[in-house]
C-alpha cells in the first residue's frame, strides 16, 4: 500500500476501523455468573435480571439474555447502556454483588472482553524492558535548607515558590505556567501531589519537574479531598465519586454534596484508611474503603450507625474509634459517645 505523509496506509486505515468499532462497543456490558436455567424459566429469570441491571440507576436501551438450542440460559447476559460512562457507572455498582449464595455477578464492558479473548495458550517470554527510574515524588523533602513550597495564582498564571522566612524579599520560584489550572490548585495532605482543577475534571502533578501523574474525569468539579494518606480522592460537582490516585480508578459514585449544615468534606477517613463516613440526618453512614460498601451491623437497616439527633462526629487519629455528639434535648442533657469498630471472628464489623 502507498501512504502519502499525513494520511494512513491500508494497514492502518483497518486498525482504525478496527478501533471505531471497539468504542461503538463500549457501552454494551456483560453479566456474567448468571444461573443457567431451562426453556420453562427463562421469561421469570429474564425478568429478574432486566429488573436489577435497571436498579442500579441505568436505564437499559435492549437487554439480551443468552440460550443455547434448547432454548435454556447459558449462564450470562447482555445489556446495551446509553453510552459508556452510564456502562461504567453500572459495572461499578454490579461486579461482585450476589444474586444468592451460588451466584455472584462477573460484570465487564463487551469491548474489554473482545481485547482478552484471544490471550494465546502458550506463553511467551515478554520483551525486557529498560529501567526507568520513577519519579521522586518527595524530592521537595531534599532541600538543603528545609524550606517548604507553596501556591501563588494571579491572573492566568500558576506559580510554585520556596518558602524561605531567612531571605526577605529574594523568594526563588520553582515553576511557573500559564494556564496550568482553571480555577485553583491545591496540595494533597503529605504534599506528594499538586492537584489542578479543570472543566473536564482533576489532574495531578508531582516529582522535579512537575510531571501531570494522573487525570480524573469529573464535569465541572469544584472540590475535592484527599485520604489522609493520599490513596483515595474524593471528587464532587452534583455527586461524589471516590478515585483510586494510584489506578486511577473510579471506585464509587455516591448521590448528594455538601450542604449547609456539614459543609465539606462529606465524608471523614479513619486512620487507616480503612473506612470513610458521612453523616446525615439520625444516621452516621461508614463504608469499608476495600469495597466501597455500607458497613451493616443489622442486614435489615440501610444504615450503620441511627442515632436520632446526631449533629457531629469524628474519627480517633490511631484507633477506629468513632465519637459522636448529640446536643441537650429539654430535660435531656448533651452527650459525647465514643463507639469502636470491631470485627468478630466472621469478618463482620461490631460496636
Amino acid at each position: 500500500f502507498f501512504s502519502l505523509r499525513g494520511t494512513m496506509s491500508g494497514q492502518d486505515s483497518q486498525a482504525s476501523q478496527s478501533g471505531d468499532q471497539m468504542e461503538q462497543l463500549d457501552n454494551i456490558v456483560i453479566i456474567d455468573g448468571l444461573p443457567a436455567v431451562p426453556k420453562e424459566k427463562y421469561d421469570k429469570l429474564y425478568a429478574l435480571i432486566k429488573k436489577i441491571s435497571n436498579a442500579f440507576g441505568c436505564a437499559t436501551q435492549t437487554f439480551e439474555l443468552c440460550q443455547d438450542d434448547a432454548g435454556a440460559t447459558t449462564g450470562f447476559a447482555f445489556v446495551e447502556y446509553k453510552d459508556k460512562a452510564e456502562a461504567e457507572r453500572a459495572i461499578t455498582k454490579m461486579h461482585g454483588q450476589s444474586l444468592d449464595k451460588k451466584h455472584v455477578f462477573a460484570v465487564c464492558l463487551f469491548s474489554d472482553w473482545l481485547k482478552f479473548k484471544d490471550i494465546p495458550e502458550e506463553y511467551s517470554e515478554p520483551k525486557e524492558e529498560e529501567y526507568q527510574p520513577e519519579e521522586n515524588l518527595m524530592c521537595w523533602l531534599l532541600d538543603e535548607s528545609a524550606r517548604e513550597q507553596y501556591i501563588v495564582r494571579h491572573n492566568e498564571e500558576t506559580e510554585v515558590w520556596w518558602n524561605d522566612p531567612m531571605v526577605l524579599g529574594k523568594q526563588t520560584t520553582v515553576e511557573k505556567r500559564k494556564g496550568w489550572t482553571d480555577i485553583i490548585a491545591r496540595w494533597s495532605p503529605l504534599g506528594t501531589y499538586m492537584a489542578t482543577f479543570h472543566q473536564q475534571g482533576v489532574q495531578i502533578w508531582g516529582g522535579p519537574e512537575f510531571k501531570v501523574l494522573g487525570r480524573f474525569t469529573h464535569t465541572n468539579v469544584q472540590l475535592i479531598d484527599f485520604s489522609p494518606k493520599e490513596k483515595f480522592l474524593v471528587t464532587w460537582y452534583n455527586n461524589l465519586t471516590v478515585w483510586d490516585v494510584k489506578t486511577k480508578s473510579r471506585l464509587r459514585i455516591f448521590p448528594g454534596g455538601p450542604t449547609a449544615e456539614h459543609g465539606w468534606p462529606v465524608f471523614k477517613w479513619s486512620h487507616d484508611e480503612a473506612y470513610l463516613a458521612k453523616i446525615t440526618e439520625d444516621n452516621i453512614h461508614i463504608f469499608d474503603s476495600s469495597t466501597m460498601k455500607l458497613v451493616q451491623p443489622d442486614p435489615k437497616k440501610a444504615t450503620t450507625l441511627f442515632i436520632p439527633r446526631v449533629r457531629a462526629f469524628d474519627w480517633s487519629p490511631s484507633e477506629n474509634i468513632i465519637s459522636y455528639w448529640v446536643p441537650e434535648d429539654g430535660d435531656k442533657p448533651a452527650r459525647v459517645v465514643l463507639t469502636r469498630l470491631l470485627k468478630n471472628k466472621h469478618g463482620k464489623i461490631e460496636f
